[in-house]
């Protein structure tokens, strides 16, 4: 009975915490703009080929619901991870306030991971586009910067990544 509470429990809180995309739009050949009531977006497609050294496993583009999937995880998850230098407090509280650019891959044991490359939304990198259609890489930043993968078949998150920590 004990191990049904847990995937029950986290079902009603995704359920609860219910995300919905308000738009989608396609950017390019392997591009997808995605906005939802606390997020924005852009999905990048298994085309796009700049992501070799990001990914360790078969790519795939994720869909919508994937990234609905990750935005109810993201929230709740941060609580879990482990980040000595505490920045999820700082990520978590402002979570709306960043841009997000996700890419898909199958891992080794077959599960569904979404890498997020997320960045601070201010006039500068939204008026740039470039971040709709090729990876922002920035080796600074702290708090503004930063990378995480979700698990989607385990609903976990990982390999949480602040730019400017060693």
């Amino acid at each position: 009975m004990k191990n049904l509470m847990l995937p029950l429990l986290l079902i009603f809180i995704l359920n609860v915490s219910a995300q919905k995309v308000k738009k989608v739009e396609k950017v390019s050949d392997y591009t997808t703009y995605v906005k939802g009531n606390n997020f924005e977006g852009v999905i990048f497609s298994e085309k796009y080929i700049n992501m070799l050294s990001k990914v360790n496993g078969k790519k795939f583009t994720p869909g919508t619901n994937d990234i609905l999937i990750v935005e109810k995880l993201l929230p709740l998850g941060l609580d879990t991870i482990k980040d000595a230098t505490n920045h999820k407090f700082f990520v978590k509280n402002h979570l709306k306030k960043y841009l997000r650019q996700y890419f898909g891959y199958i891992d080794k044991n077959g599960d569904k991971i979404i890498y997020i490359n997320v960045f601070w939304d201010n006039s500068e990198n939204k008026s740039e586009k470039r971040w709709l259609n090729d990876i922002i890489e920035v080796l600074d930043g702290g708090d503004y910067f930063w990378q995480i993968k979700v698990n989607l078949t385990t609903h976990q998150l990982f390999d949480f990544a602040v730019n400017g920590e060693a």
